[in-house]
């Protein structure tokens, strides 16, 4: 059954950009964090993690992120 536009509610949708330097070591607490915040919202959401030339594995962390 098609919905016409009209009857369907839109769900929000955030996206959240994180600028990171040299943050390997916190990085991924930092994600938990964020992840169980944004489960109890009831919104479409995605993080969008930008890598600002850290020396550090922080680009590593965040391919594991995904």
């Amino acid at each position: 059954m098609r919905t016409s536009h009209s009857n369907r509610q839109a769900m929000a949708r955030l996206c959240i950009v994180v600028p990171a330097y040299n943050e390997s070591e916190g990085l991924q607490a930092f994600h938990s964090r964020l992840a169980a915040v944004l489960e109890t919202l009831d919104l479409d959401s995605e993080v969008l993690y930008v890598d600002d030339g850290s020396s550090d594995d922080t680009y590593a962390v965040m391919r594991v992120l995904g």
